[in-house]
């Protein structure tokens, strides 16, 4: 039954009560008065008895055909009312056997995403760690090459290979970070970190490619920030590195990579550090700023043909901060630059003379 017919079914019914409720009514108020002038007799002549006999029997008679009919017609409706609850009982039953075996399949598919996705990590793990050993034996024998006498033209060649390889190194390292990131291999270390050694290292190795493209790199550290923190050394090396990389890629040649560092906070012995790497690049359009955190993504698809890359950077520094308890933020206007800042929590050692 559909539900306007239902309603229509519940009206009429609605409709029958009101009127054998009204009619029940009508028939004992005539039973009652007829009762009562039979129960005073005296006042009243035979056929005045007769007649009111036979009202009061007649009221009677159509008080029961009424009442019967009513129930009757009240059997069926109560009837009526228990097999539609039996149906709806029936089709909550029905939904929810239903909803069971879709959550039991989104289950499964999700375990077997988990089990493909795990798989695929894996395999670039392995595959990226097979090939990053036989890229570094490269280049090793590209920089003992250079000790020997060579032509300038050899010369040329020779380094041409070498960017090659680092490149192609720099990416097959990216993947095996992604892929130690997904399968939450990397494990954080809390060690005492030098940071004007950390930055120092920092500008040596970001100097080395701005200066391939004319760049002038800039390193800033805030006085108020104590050169000794606890963290992972190592991972956030390598977050800053990413970023810089970055700035130095997307920048044009004359243009200036600036880092800094500075306090941002102090409370309960903890500091927020905050690191900005700033460019006066080409600068990232707006709706464009959220896309390149995401693994594989750049701004545009034309600047993966034009500067190369897989897009992991950016990712790889994101899921390093988060790791961190840190965040990253950007704030870029094109063609004016582009800043990211990444804000991080870190303890600051109590050190003793020793």
């Amino acid at each position: 039954m559909s539900s306007s017919d239902t309603i229509s079914f519940d009206y009429k019914v609605s409709r029958r009560i009101k009127f054998a409720i009204v009619m029940l009514f009508l028939n004992v108020v005539i039973a009652s008065i007829c009762f009562l002038l039979l129960k005073g007799g005296n006042s009243i002549s035979t056929s005045q008895h007769n007649y009111l006999t036979e009202i009061l029997i007649c009221s009677i008679f159509i008080f029961s055909a009424l009442s019967l009919k009513y129930l009757v017609f009240l059997n069926s409706y109560i009837s009526n009312l228990h097999r539609k609850i039996g149906d709806a009982v029936e089709s909550k039953n029905n939904f929810k056997k239903i909803l069971e075996e879709k959550d039991e399949a989104l289950t499964n598919a999700n375990k077997e995403l988990e089990t493909t996705k795990a798989a695929k990590n894996q395999f670039l793990a392995v595959m990226s760690h097979e090939l990053r050993t036989p890229l570094s034996g490269i280049i090793s024998y590209i920089e003992l090459i250079k000790y020997t006498e060579l032509s300038q033209t050899q010369l040329q060649d020779l380094n041409g290979i070498e960017s090659c390889a680092s490149s192609l190194l720099h990416i097959v390292e990216e993947i095996l970070d992604f892929s130690n990131l997904e399968m939450e291999y990397i494990k954080l270390d809390n060690e005492l970190i030098y940071l004007p050694a950390m930055l120092s290292n920092l500008k040596q190795r970001v100097q080395k490619l701005a200066l391939e493209k004319s760049q002038t790199f800039i390193l800033q550290k805030d006085p108020n920030l104590p050169d000794v923190i606890m963290g992972d050394a190592k991972n956030l090396e390598h977050l800053l590195l990413n970023l810089l990389r970055n700035a130095v890629k997307f920048s044009s040649a004359g243009s200036s990579i600036a880092l800094t560092a500075k306090a941002v906070s102090d409370e309960n012995n903890f500091h927020n550090v905050q690191f900005i790497v700033s460019d006066s690049g080409q600068g990232i359009p707006k709706n464009k700023q959220k896309v390149i955190f995401e693994s594989f993504r750049q701004g545009e698809d034309s600047l993966t043909r034009t500067y190369g890359g897989v897009g992991l950077g950016l990712s790889i520094s994101q899921k390093l901060a988060t790791l961190m308890r840190g965040k990253i933020e950007v704030e870029s206007e094109e063609n004016v630059g582009t800043s990211f800042f990444c804000t991080l929590p870190v303890e600051i050692p109590i050190l003793t003379s020793n």
